[in-house]
C-alpha cells in the first residue's frame, strides 16, 4: 500500500523535530520505514508493528519512537495497537520518548488516546510529545 502525501510529510516532521530536539540536528541517527530504505536503515519491528522512526542511544542516550498519523488513520483499531506496543516498548527500555504527529485537527484526539492507552497499559512515566502538524 503506498503512503500518501500527508502521512510522508507528517513522518518528514517527525525526522526533523527529533533531529532538531535530540540529535544535535544529524538525521543520520534516525531509522525511517520508507520503501526507498534498506533494511539496515528501517526501524526494527516492535510487536506486530514497524514505528516510521526509531532511534536507540547515541547521541540522543534514550530510545525514540515516532508515529505518524493521518486524519483517516488514527482514529481505529490499528493504530490502539502499535500504540499499546510502542508505550509498552518505551516502558522497558527507559529513557524513552514516544513522538506522534498528526494534523493540529487531531491534536487533542491524539493527546487523549496517548494518555487512555498510558493509564491502561500502566506506562505514565514513559515521556510523550503530540506534535502537531498542519501539512497533515
Amino acid at each position: 500500500m503506498s503512503e500518501s502525501q500527508s502521512h510522508i510529510n507528517l513522518v518528514n516532521d517527525l525526522v526533523h523535530w527529533i533531529s532538531m530536539n535530540h540529535l544535535n540536528n544529524d538525521p543520520g541517527f534516525v531509522l525511517v520505514d520508507k520503501p526507498n530504505n534498506d533494511r539496515s536503515r528501517r526501524p526494527p519491528p516492535i510487536g506486530d508493528y514497524c514505528p516510521d522512526v526509531f532511534v536507540q542511544n547515541p547521541p540522543a542516550h534514550k530510545v525514540i519512537i515516532g508515529e505518524a498519523k493521518t486524519i483517516r488513520d488514527i482514529e481505529n483499531i490499528h493504530t490502539l495497537n502499535q500504540f499499546e506496543a510502542f508505550l509498552n516498548f518505551c516502558n522497558l527500555n527507559q529513557p524513552s520518548l514516544f513522538v506522534v504527529a498528526v494534523p493540529w485537527c487531531m491534536s487533542r484526539f491524539a493527546r487523549n488516546l496517548v494518555s487512555k492507552i498510558q493509564m491502561k497499559t500502566e506506562t505514565k512515566s514513559v515521556e510523550t510529545v503530540i506534535l502537531q502538524n498542519l501539512r497533515g
